[in-house]
C-alpha cells in the first residue's frame, strides 16, 4: 500500500535511518551525537524572534546561562577561600597551647638572662641597678612602638600603590572587558560612564592624615612634645621619648663603673634580651589573635553555608532556564503553545 500524502503533522516525525540509530545508540553516540541531534531538534523548536542572534543550540544556551554560570564560578571561588580561611582558623586554633608553652619558656628565658646582666653590675649599686633595668625594659618598648609606627608608614604606602593599581590598571581592565562583554546592551558611552567602579570617599585625603599620625606618633615617641617638659625626677618613664630615655640608661652606665670590658658583656646581653622582649610582644599579639580563631571560624563555615544555599539557586536558575529552551519542543510534541 502506497503512503498517503504528508500531512502538517508528519512535520514532527523525522526518519532516522537504521545505521544512524545504531550509531546514536552506541556509548559515544549517547553523550554526543544522540544530544547534538536533540538539541537540534530544540534549536529548530525554538521561535526565531526567542533565538538572541544565536545560530546554534550551544551559542543560545550560552547566552541564557551565562550570568548564572559566572555568579556560579564567583560562588564557587568564594567558597573555596573560605574554605582555605578556616583552615588557617583551625591551625591558629590547635596550636594556641603551643604558642602559650613557648611564651612561657621565652619569658623565663628573658627573666634569666636578665639575672645574669646583672651580675655584671658591681656590687654596692642594687638601686641603680634596678632603675637600669627598668630603664632598659622602657627603651624596649618604645621602640617596638617606634617599629610598629614605622610598620604603619611602610604599609600606608603599600595601600596608597594598590589603591592605584585598582583604579588604574585593574579597573580600566574590567571595565573594557565587561563593556565587550554587553555591548549587545547598546548603551551610549555616556551611559556606559555610570559603570565605572570607583572609591566611595577620597583616598589620598584618608592616606595623607593616617600617614601624619604615623609621622607625627613616631616623632614624639623618639623626640617628645616640645609642648610637654618632661621632668625626669617626676615624669613616669612611660611617658619619656627614646632619645630621654636612652640617654638616661647610658648616663647610668657610667654611674655604676661598668668597665669597658663589662660593658661590652652587658650591652650584648641587652640586644638579646631586647630581640627576645619584642618576641614576646609579637607573641601575645598572636595568642590574642589566635584566642579568637574557634570564633572566626564558626563565622566563615556560617558564611560558607550561606554560599552554598546561593550555588543551589543558581543551579536552580539553571535548571529553571533550561526547562524554558526546551519548553517550544515540549509544546510542540504535546500540540499545545502555552505561550499562546
Amino acid at each position: 500500500m502506497r503512503p498517503g500524502p504528508l500531512t502538517e503533522e508528519s512535520e514532527l516525525v523525522r526518519y532516522l535511518s537504521q545505521h544512524f540509530v545504531e550509531k546514536l545508540c552506541s556509548a559515544a553516540g549517547l553523550a554526543t551525537e544522540l544530544r547534538s541531534a536533540m538539541e537540534r531538534v530544540v534549536f529548530e523548536s525554538t521561535d526565531p524572534l526567542d533565538r538572541l542572534e544565536a545560530e546554534t543550540f550551544d551559542e543560545l544556551a550560552t547566552r541564557l546561562l551565562e550570568p548564572i554560570r559566572t555568579t556560579y564560578a564567583d560562588l564557587q571561588h568564594r567558597i573555596d577561600e573560605i574554605g582555605d580561611s578556616i583552615v588557617q582558623e583551625e591551625i591558629l586554633r590547635d596550636g594556641l597551647q603551643k604558642m602559650i608553652r613557648d611564651r612561657d619558656a621565652l619569658a623565663k628565658k628573658v627573666d634569666s638572662a636578665k639575672k645574669e646582666q646583672q651580675k655584671l653590675i658591681p656590687k654596692g649599686n642594687e638601686e641603680r641597678v634596678k632603675l637600669l633595668a627598668t630603664l632598659e625594659t622602657s627603651c624596649t618598648t618604645v621602640q617596638a612602638q617606634v617599629e610598629s609606627l614605622r610598620l604603619s608608614l611602610r604599609t600606608i604606602e603599600d595601600l596608597n600603590a594598590a589603591a592605584a593599581y585598582l583604579v588604574g590598571t585593574a579597573e580600566n581592565t574590567r571595565f573594557m572587558s565587561m563593556h565587550q562583554k554587553y555591548a549587545a546592551a547598546r548603551l551610549t558611552l555616556e551611559e556606559w560612564k555610570a559603570f565605572r567602579l570607583r572609591f566611595t570617599g577620597d583616598t589620598a585625603a584618608a592616606l595623607n592624615a593616617a600617614r601624619t599620625r604615623a609621622e607625627y606618633a613616631m616623632k614624639i615617641a623618639v623626640e617628645g612634645d616640645p609642648a610637654v617638659k618632661i621632668d625626669t625626677a617626676t615624669t613616669p618613664l612611660a611617658q619619656w621619648p627614646l632619645k630621654l630615655l636612652q640617654a638616661e640608661r647610658d648616663k647610668l652606665k657610667a654611674a655604676v663603673g661598668i668597665d669597658a670590658e663589662r660593658k661590652r658583656k652587658y650591652d650584648d646581653a641587652q640586644r638579646g634580651i631586647a630581640g627576645d622582649e619584642l618576641g614576646l610582644t609579637r607573641l601575645d599579639a598572636q595568642i590574642a589573635h589566635a584566642r579568637g580563631a574557634e570564633a572566626r571560624r564558626a563565622a566563615h563555615i556560617e558564611l560558607r553555608r550561606k554560599l552554598y544555599l546561593e550555588v543551589f539557586e543558581q543551579l536552580v536558575n539553571e535548571e529553571k532556564v533550561l526547562s524554558n529552551l526546551y519548553e517550544p519542543l515540549k509544546n510542540r510534541l504535546d500540540g499545545t503553545d502555552r505561550r499562546a
